[in-house]
Formats: C-alpha cells, structure tokens, sequence
C-alpha cells in the first residue's frame, strides 16, 4: 500500500512526520511522493497563523481535488472546527492522541526515530506541550500541557542517530527551556547529551528568554559540543506589549540576558522572533521595539505580523491593527533584522570556522550549502565527496542575506 506524507510548520511536526514515517516503513508501506498517487495521504497541519491555518486547507482540498478514493489522514494543530473539510471516510486525528493512533494503525510499538529523511542535522524531540496561554497564543489549546519525554529515550535516540552517520541533532519542543523530567532540566539533559561519542554538534531550539537562566549560559559557554547560538522568542521591544502578550518578562531583564551571552560568548548569534501589528501598537511601541532591537547585538530576526487566533484573549482586545500598517512595520524590521546579519556575519570576514556542510546544494546558485556553529549559512564552490562533512572554512564576502567562503583544509 502506497503512503504520501506532507509536514506544515514547526520543527517538532518535522520530527513527528518522521517517527510516523518510520512506522510505516516498518509495516512494509511503500512511501511516495506527496504528489503521486497514494492510497493514503498523512498531512501533518499547523494553525499558528492564520496563514498556516489557510495552507492546511488547502493542501486537504487539493488532494481531494486530485483523488476522490484515497483516505486522507489530517493531524497536527489543525482545528477541529476545520473538520468539515474531510470526507467521512478520511480521518481527523489531535495532536493528544497522534502518538497512539499511527502506534496502532501500523501496528507498531516504535517510539524514537532512527534517521532523518532529507536532512543533514536531525531534530530531536524532548518535549511538547505548553501551560502559558499568552493572550495571541493557540498552540497550549492544541498541544496540550507541558510533558517531557524520559533522558533514557532521547539519549538512545541520539544514539542511533550518531550511529547512523548525523553529527549534528537539534533539541526541539514547545518549550524546550521548560523540559523537566523527575528534577532533570534542560542543563542537566545537555549534559549527559555532549557525553554521547561520535556526536559532534547540539543545537538548541528556541528559548523564552526567563528560561535562559546563568546555569545554562554558564554550562553552553564551556561546553565544546553546544553551539554558540540562541534563537529568543522575543515577540516585541515594548514593555507595555509584552505585558498585554502575557509575556513575563520586561525589555530590560532580556537585553541584561543578551549582555551576558555576549560577555561569555562573544560569537554567539543570538536571533529572536517579533511579532508587530499586536493590538495596541501604536507608533511608540514600535519604536520601543525597533530601537530596542537596534542597540543589541542580534545576528538576525525572524519577524512575524501579529495573526488573530480564535479564542484567545488578544482577538477579543480593542485597537486591532489594520494589515496595511502591519505589512509596512513588518517591511521596517525585515530591513533591520538584515541590517544586523550583516553585522554579525562581518566580524568573521577571513576567519577560519568549522562548517557542517549538507547533502543538498542551494538552490539558487548551485554551490554547495552549510551552517557554522554559530549558525551562519555558508555558500562554497562545488568539491566532491563533501555532503553530511564538517570542514574548516574561510569567510570570504558577504553579499545581503548570502555569506561566502573557501574550504580551506583537504
């Protein structure tokens, strides 16, 4: 029986789409391209935004458009109330239950992956689920409360991954930061991940910054397999934003955070996530936000415009920011955020890193593509025989979001 899969959104669907897929596997389904006939299509959704709610949608109409016998399988963070778009044949599974029903529908007790299908660097799941419920937030309704999955299964995991030729994993979840498993916390973890051998890299994924606490600084700053970067969601600059956000910390307590990171590690890219257009920003909030992005040292942004979630606190708040100002304010710190890249990306102009090169070339120029540890995203000429290797680079040039170099060792 042939099987399709397609994954929106985060990297802990990304991760999720592989267990299930290896689960097929292993009940000997035949696994097809998306695009292909299937007898069966798994899409994995996400509803963050409004626009990641519109993209699941519409890959369930299309194929239902392609096919009218295949079953569709619909799981991840779409909405129950988007359930009218399935036939009755197809099945809506939550994201409380993915786990047992694909265990059961294949038959399988498999519950760690053993590859990475596509990628060079594997993610690793360590935990999911949210307890915070801030005001523009769906995703504690549809992931659930916090739970942390036992150290025992991630390090075996990682294991098999190692053993299966990845030299970099990325700790993934919904609130990495908050992983607690019988008193065991993100440092902790780390630490009895860098023991694993053969393993040469650990990434973290995104942290609140009340969860960047001194142990971790301290501990990521000597460790010789944590990379040097921090990916902050942030969100917004403005003191009175974060608090309607339902964000518990202030600007300050986050810029004294980066201040420390660049004193332990002065090449750590630190990024973050803003959303702007959030009800009630006016023209002095942003400003607060971009000038309070502008005096730290941040090597890049990922910015969002705010998107109102049903049933959450901020969709029933007044002073709703029109789309036209959010896209205008959205264009303002897309150019900030590559105007600090740039920066960050300077200081290591004909300085030697080490860059983990993947097994995919870039699509746009054709060189071959890799990232640093501290996560810059390196364009090299073609060599053979260099895909999943890690080699020591020279930064030559940067040219707007693309950085160049040389490998300089055999």
């Amino acid at each position: 029986m042939k099987i399709a899969f397609n994954t929106l959104g985060c990297k802990l669907n990304q991760y999720e789409t592989e267990l299930i897929k290896e689960m097929a596997e292993e009940a000997s389904f035949e696994i097809v391209n998306f695009n292909s006939n299937a007898d069966i299509y798994v899409i994995n959704t996400c509803s963050v935004t409004m626009s990641a709610d519109k993209q699941s949608r519409n890959l369930i109409r299309r194929v239902r458009r392609r096919t009218k016998k295949a079953k569709i399988i619909v799981t991840g963070c779409f909405s129950k109330n988007n359930k009218n778009l399935l036939s009755k044949s197809d099945i809506y599974v939550a994201n409380k239950d993915k786990y047992h029903f694909f265990k059961s529908f294949f038959g399988t007790k498999k519950d760690s992956i053993n590859k990475f299908s596509n990628h060079t660097r594997a993610f690793v799941k360590i935990q999911t689920g949210c307890n915070r419920f801030c005001s523009y937030c769906i995703v504690p309704y549809l992931r659930g409360k916090e739970s942390s999955r036992a150290p025992s299964s991630i390090i075996n995991e990682i294991r098999t991954l190692v053993d299966n030729g990845f030299k970099e994993i990325i700790i993934t979840g919904v609130h990495i930061g908050r992983y607690n498993f019988n008193g065991e916390n993100l440092t902790s973890l780390l630490k009895l991940i860098e023991n694993i051998e053969g393993l040469q890299r650990i990434r973290l994924g995104s942290l609140n910054p009340e969860e960047m606490e001194d142990e971790l600084l301290l501990y990521i700053s000597s460790s010789e397999k944590v990379c040097h970067h921090f990916h902050i969601s942030l969100q917004s600059g403005s003191k009175k934003i974060l608090k309607l956000m339902g964000r518990d910390y202030t600007p300050y307590e986050v810029a004294k955070k980066i201040e420390k990171i660049n004193r332990l590690m002065d090449d750590c890219a630190i990024g973050a996530d803003i959303i702007t257009g959030f009800p009630f920003e006016g023209d002095n909030e942003f400003d607060e936000t971009y000038n309070f992005i502008n005096k730290l040292p941040f090597a890049y942004l990922h910015v969002f415009r705010y998107s109102l979630r049903a049933n959450t606190l901020a969709s029933v708040f007044p002073m709703q920011i029109n789309e036209k100002l959010k896209k205008q304010r959205s264009a303002i710190l897309r150019e900030l955020g590559l105007k600090k890249s740039i920066i960050f990306r300077k200081q290591f102009i004909d300085k030697n890193t080490e860059v983990l090169i993947e097994t995919k070339k870039d699509r746009t120029t054709d060189m071959m593509v890799g990232f640093t540890g501290n996560y810059i995203r390196v364009l090299l000429p073609q060599a053979e025989n260099c895909g999943n290797t890690l080699k020591t680079v020279k930064i030559k040039k940067i040219v707007g979001y693309d950085t160049y170099g040389n490998i300089v060792d055999n």
